[in-house]
Parts: structure tokens; C-alpha cells; sequence
């Protein structure tokens, strides 16, 4: 009985250097199997016995960890641009509410100047035909 062998097998090759110091064995594995060893980062041996491990990122995971990065930049922007539309609006709030009591304050004066001026006293509110010399006598300190 003769059994058919193939005629060739091709086996990729990847080689790497052992990186326990005074080692420095360069050993290979199979393509497929360095290729499992660098996208989960166990650890595999060489063949003197030292632990190695491939802990650089793949093309992937910094692909991943890119989208991650710029995922959680946009949501930075959006709370960013949430908080800054609130402020704004609390500022035109303010705004409105200054210029509201600034308002007031000028009618208020107003309206004061006018009963000074028809010789009606600003504090107890009695008309007097000489004001001022009622403001020295009882509200000296009145200003």
C-alpha cells in the first residue's frame, strides 16, 4: 500500500527575536499563529523558555481606540455647545431683567424729580411751598 503525499507544503513563516536579556534566540512560528499572538497579547515562549509577548497595538485596536478618542472628542463638543447655549440664553435672560430694572430705576427718578419739583417732600410725602428749608429742618440727612 502506497499513500499520496502531497507534493509540497507551503508553510508562511513569520521570525522573531527572543527579548529576555543574554537571550536573544531568533526563533520562528507560523504567520496565522503570530498573528493570534499579537491581536490578544498572551504571552507564547521561546525556545529557551522565556515569556514573550507582542504588546504593541495592532492597526485595529489604534483604529479602534481612534474611533473611541474622536467618539468621546464629539461628545465633549456637544456638552460644550449644550452648556454654552445655555448660557447664553441665561445671559439674555439677565440682560433683559438689567435693562428692565435699569428702566424702572430712570421712571422712578423721573417721577421723583417731578413731585421735588412741584414742592411735594420725597420722604413724607407732604407738599410744602418752601421745600428746601423743610429737606434742612426734617430730613437733614437726606440726599
Amino acid at each position: 500500500m502506497t499513500s499520496v503525499w502531497p507534493a509540497a507544503i507551503t508553510v508562511q513563516m513569520s521570525f522573531t527575536t527572543c527579548c529576555h536579556d543574554g537571550c536573544s534566540v531568533v526563533f520562528g512560528m507560523p504567520k496565522d499563529l503570530e498573528a493570534r499572538f499579537r491581536k490578544s497579547h498572551v504571552g507564547f515562549y521561546c525556545p529557551y523558555g522565556h515569556v514573550q509577548y507582542f504588546l504593541a497595538q495592532s492597526k485595529e485596536e489604534e483604529l479602534k481606540q481612534k474611533i473611541a478618542d474622536l467618539e468621546q472628542r464629539a461628545q465633549n463638543l456637544i456638552k460644550r455647545e449644550e452648556w454654552a447655549k445655555q448660557e447664553t440664553k441665561l445671559a439674555r435672560y439677565d440682560s433683559k431683567v438689567a435693562r428692565s430694572h435699569a428702566k424702572r430705576a430712570v421712571t422712578i427718578s423721573r417721577q421723583l424729580r417731578q413731585r421735588i419739583k412741584a414742592g411735594t417732600c420725597p420722604c413724607c410725602e407732604t407738599k410744602f411751598d418752601n421745600l428746601e428749608a423743610h429737606m434742612k429742618a426734617e430730613h437733614p440727612r437726606y440726599r
